[in-house]
């Protein structure tokens, strides 16, 4: 289990469960129980977003002449509020890649793994898990240089378990946004 609130349970489903129908049950400190149905899948996208307005849990990173340099996605405004925090893209000899995080993506991995931003292809250089057993994933992905100037823009991600396992294609994760200069 990773979290629990009044309204949400987090868990990670070990790797080693078949997919297809599962039970999942719960059982309160007070002694209830409850129990339900879930499906399993090898993949099952899901990218994580730091506030309602699906601002990307992200990080870019700039490189350029063999520097690498962290850009943050989102910012704190003077408010507290969690605001947008715009990406440079590179230019020449420098590229922009975005680090994505989300769960259920590890299975698909790099070769099954593909990312739209602002409907542009995005080359997927690596989808796996972030670190030894999180839970979470990670995914990164060459910015186009042709985002430079487009200011918000949806990332969309696709993952596929194998053509065997879903013959009629990938499974799409929730859609996030990061904001480009």
């Amino acid at each position: 289990m990773v979290a629990v609130s009044p309204n949400q349970i987090s868990f990670v489903v070990p790797p080693t469960v078949a997919p297809g129908t599962a039970q999942v049950s719960i059982t309160t400190p007070t002694g209830t129980q409850t129990a339900s149905n879930v499906e399993i899948s090898t993949v099952a996208p899901g990218l994580l977003a730091v506030n309602g307005s699906q601002l990307a849990a992200a990080v870019a990173i700039q490189v350029s002449g063999g520097t690498q340099t962290a850009q943050p996605v989102y910012t704190t405004d003077s408010n507290g509020a969690i605001v947008p925090s715009p990406v440079t893209i590179g230019t020449g000899s420098s590229s922009t890649y975005l680090a994505l995080f989300g769960t259920g993506i590890a299975g698909g991995g790099t070769a099954l793994t593909t990312v739209t931003v602002n409907g542009l292809p995005a080359t997927v250089t690596y989808a796996g898990p972030s670190g030894p057993g999180t839970g979470i994933d990670q995914v990164n992905v060459l910015l186009p240089a042709k985002l430079a100037g487009a200011g918000n823009v949806n990332v969309q991600l696709t993952s596929e378990a194998s053509l065997t396992s879903n013959p009629g294609g990938g499974f799409l994760a929730n859609q996030v946004q990061i904001t480009v200069k």
